[in-house]
């Protein structure tokens, strides 16, 4: 009878250490910094002004989804809100890469036009922060990759 309560123990210990509230992995909510201006002048990189976003993950097998939304007050490139954009991409180990897609405002010898970007981030989960690189990719080019991170927001 001793040892069956010593193996229940053991078992339910077990349970706990596995549950999702153990190693929630990269289900969950994020908040990040990041440049929002970017400027490339003759590969010279320079950024402006920082924002802020919320993403919300969600883990299904070797499956991520979610969504990217500006906090403070946003806008879009009409000058409207920017609505949440959505997330997809994969997880292996603690590898994961993300894709979006947004409108963006660029500015080219003077002439100012609207595109379609892909930004891809591509990081590491560890516990409670995301570290890793984020590229803008435009129809013609790509950005080179930024630094990204992010931190697990609290309850």
């Amino acid at each position: 009878m001793k040892m069956l309560r010593c193996v229940l123990a053991l078992a339910s210990l077990f349970a706990v250490a596995a549950s999702p509230l153990a190693g929630q992995g990269v289900t969950g909510r994020w908040i990040t910094e990041f440049d929002r201006m970017i400027r490339n002048e003759n590969g010279n990189v320079a950024t402006g002004e920082k924002a802020r976003a919320r993403m919300v993950l969600e883990q299904r097998g070797d499956s991520v989804t979610g969504t990217w939304e500006l906090l403070g007050a946003p806008t879009g490139v009409a000058g409207r809100a920017a609505a949440p954009r959505q997330l997809r991409g994969t997880i292996s180990g603690d590898k994961v890469s993300l894709s979006t897609s947004a409108e963006a405002r660029r500015n080219i010898n003077g002439e100012e036009s609207v595109v379609t970007v892909t930004i891809v981030y591509d990081f590491t989960v560890d516990d409670d922060k995301l570290d890793g690189t984020m590229t803008t990719r435009a129809p013609d080019g790509q950005m080179p990759a930024r630094p990204f991170s992010a931190r697990r927001e609290k309850p």
